[in-house]
């Protein structure tokens, strides 16, 4: 669920010694006109870059996802205990408070399978809030973006990003992700630091924006059966629909009748791939809390926890997350060997 984080140590908040911990080799540039060593350093680790200002803050930005994996890809699935194992193991290697590590953008995303190319899939996401999805391409990847003012959607075809790589993947995978920006929805969630992506009841509120984001996403379906519409909807409904700029000259409230009147013969005459794809999400996030739905009432308290008191049934404030569950669901979690120790 969680996948790329960007967040920020004060000098103050990091080891002194940090650049001799066993796991970073950290690299400075060299002026080739003065042959001057900058003061600002960088390291890798399994898909992390670790980045060292001239203040020495430290910057972590990358995968926690393909972290898990050794740095390698995210085309499987990533649930939130694997999130407490990453971030525990990132804590332990590199003697960081994950509090102290704030949070200045974020990436959640599910992977799910379709019963079509997921291609076609991204190819007929269209509009969502009155902007268009895009295509763009980078680092082998395709997929299609709406931007925001404090988010990105996207939407990939994950198992086409892999295969380019070598990955023999044999089914169809379609990953719908939101990027964070800006903090600003998550910080009304709750989400700060790296701490609080341990926080059961907040990461289950940040993940449920991806279902909402679906459910606003204009979707042209199509696995619609022309033989089963008007020849109204073939010759004319059929263009407009496919077409997003068609979409953003309508007013929001014609806009949203024509898009129930869409959706209402896209449940008599297709697959409805559209609601299909939103009942996977909804599976998916379920599965990734073990199938066990968090308390949903809003979190009163935004202050983070220290890491070590935020598993579940450590601390009062989480005990009994989950409804109608009394003995604790999560203890502290051992390292899992894929982590790649």
């Amino acid at each position: 669920m969680v996948d790329l984080i960007k967040a920020k140590f004060n000098s103050q908040d990091i080891p002194n010694d940090i650049e001799e911990n066993k796991y970073l080799e950290f690299t400075r540039p060299l002026s080739t006109k003065t042959g001057e060593i900058k003061k600002e350093a960088i390291a890798k680790y399994k898909g992390l870059t670790f980045s060292l200002d001239r203040y020495e803050n430290l910057t972590i930005i990358g995968s926690i996802h393909k972290y898990s994996n050794c740095g390698r890809h995210n085309f499987n699935d990533f649930t939130f205990k694997d999130t407490i194992e990453v971030l525990k193991d990132i804590s332990k290697k590199f003697n960081l408070d994950l509090s102290k590590g704030k949070l200045q953008n974020l990436e959640l995303g599910v992977n799910i399978t379709v019963p079509i190319k997921a291609t076609k899939v991204v190819d007929n996401v269209l509009v969502h809030l009155a902007q268009k999805f895009k295509d763009y391409s980078i680092r082998g990847a395709e997929y299609r973006e709406s931007t925001h003012s404090r988010y990105y959607l996207k939407a990939y075809n994950k198992s086409l990003q892999y295969r380019r790589k070598g990955y023999t993947i044999n089914k169809e995978i379609f990953r719908w992700e939101i990027k964070y920006r800006k903090m600003y929805s998550l910080n009304q969630m709750g989400i700060y630091t790296l701490a609080d992506l341990c926080d059961v009841k907040k990461i289950h509120l940040a993940c449920n924006v991806l279902i909402d984001k679906w459910k606003g996403t204009l979707f042209y379906d199509p696995t619609l059966r022309l033989n089963e519409v008007s020849n109204y909807v073939r010759t004319t409904n059929i263009h407009q629909w496919q077409n997003p700029n068609w979409w953003l000259k309508l007013s929001k409230q014609n806009r949203k009748n024509l898009k129930d009147r869409m959706h209402k013969i896209f449940r008599e005459s297709s697959d409805n791939l559209h609601d299909l794809i939103l009942k996977k999400i909804e599976e998916k996030i379920k599965a990734s809390f073990h199938n066990r739905v968090p308390m949903t009432h809003p979190i009163k308290s935004t202050n983070s926890l220290p890491f070590n008191t935020l598993y579940i049934g450590l601390n009062s404030q989480l005990t009994n997350t989950f409804a109608g569950v009394n003995a604790c669901l999560y203890r502290k979690p051992k390292i899992s060997e894929r982590l790649c120790a």
